[in-house]
């Protein structure tokens, strides 16, 4: 039994299986290491602190320990080891409406990588009510910087899960209202809902 020392949100394995990523109440990333038989060393490897607020989602990219975590601060944030190389902040503005009277805290729930190499991620935000956004996020060479390539709205009520394919061709997206929609990344929009 490993003792994180706060309350977890989020739990992602690596590729090699040789690290565990953990998303915390607190903020934090803690990131530890899977040693023979599956047990995980006591102290962190290292700790990623940057998100003001809980931790929501954690998930490595498959070829690298590049790690992106997204959070109740409104973002999405990418780790190379306890290093903080690129912070994407999300959105839930509606293009198509008028802005709100009051602002919503922005929660971003959902992310993950799109590649093997950590260089497209997807996140998905929302409101503690109303639309949710989804967003896919290219690493531009020239910049150095991650761009919101697309962004569009994927659902009429907020998603408390999100999960990419393997070939990363869907994402499933769970809403508050218990609905599930298969999102479609090739054509971009959404495919079947169950309930």
């Amino acid at each position: 039994e490993l003792s994180i020392g706060d309350n977890v949100n989020a739990v992602a394995v690596n590729a090699m299986v040789d690290k565990l990523s953990v998303g915390c109440e607190s903020g934090t990333v803690k990131v530890y290491e899977i040693v023979a038989d599956c047990r995980v060393r006591e102290l962190a490897s290292y700790v990623c602190e940057g998100h003001s607020k809980a931790v929501s989602a954690v998930a490595f990219a498959p070829r690298t320990n590049i790690i992106v975590s997204s959070g109740k601060d409104g973002t999405a944030r990418v780790w190379r080891e306890d290093e903080c190389i690129a912070v994407l902040t999300c959105s839930i503005k509606d293009p198509k409406q008028p802005p709100p009277k009051r602002a919503q805290q922005v929660l971003v729930r959902g992310c993950g990588f799109g590649d093997l190499d950590g260089k497209l991620i997807f996140t998905v935000a929302s409101g503690r009510k109303g639309k949710a956004f989804l967003s896919k996020w290219g690493f531009d060479e020239t910049s150095n910087q991650y761009q919101c390539i697309e962004r569009t709205d994927c659902s009429p009520y907020p998603i408390s899960a999100m999960s990419i394919s393997g070939d990363a061709s869907t994402v499933a997206l769970g809403a508050v209202n218990g609905t599930i929609t298969l999102w479609n990344v090739e054509k971009w929009r959404g495919g079947k809902t169950f309930s």
